[in-house]
């Protein structure tokens, strides 16, 4: 019966984990980021080619669509 405290807190430990994960991955879907700012050190510490290759998809994504030579002209 000491333990019944120790058990308790251990129970409600994994509930919190269980229930926050799936709140942080639909944070990190709704934000489109893919792991967002939460895994950011992470992400970098174990796949630095996947972080190269997201600053470079941000950085397309910025880009705006210039006209290329011999293009008609834009109308609206």
């Amino acid at each position: 019966m000491a333990d019944a405290p120790a058990v308790v807190l251990v129970v409600a430990l994994f509930a919190v984990f269980l229930v926050g994960l799936p709140l942080v991955a639909a944070r990190a879907r709704r934000r489109g980021t893919g792991g967002g700012d939460l895994f950011q050190p992470f992400e970098d510490l174990w796949h630095p080619a996947a972080r190269r290759a997201l600053v470079e998809v941000h950085a397309q994504d910025e880009q705006t669509d210039a006209p290329l030579p011999g293009d008609p002209p834009f109308r609206v």
